[in-house]
């Protein structure tokens, strides 16, 4: 049995379990840390990235109560990694 937590992500509460929780926040930190580091706005940026996110896990759950890691692991993986997107 796995842990499930609600998020808020832009605005929209979304249940999903630990695994994929752990996932988004490391994936958020670290663009959150290449913007501040490199001056811009990461506030905006991130809530702008967030926004898109809730998007399309919108689209793609929209029918079921809870979510695993694999949706979250896609996008990701579409967005690119932050080193990989921003090549630092």
């Amino acid at each position: 049995m796995k842990k499930t937590l609600n998020i808020n992500l832009n605005g929209i509460v979304f249940n999903i379990d630990e695994d994929a929780f752990n996932m988004l926040s490391e994936y958020l930190d670290n663009l959150r840390h290449i913007f501040e580091r490199n001056g811009d706005d990461a506030d905006e940026i991130i809530n702008d990235i967030e926004g898109r996110i809730c998007e399309l896990l919108s689209e793609k759950i929209s029918n079921e109560r809870s979510r695993n890691h694999q949706p979250y692991r896609r996008n990701y993986l579409s967005y690119g990694t932050p080193r990989r997107v921003w090549r630092v």
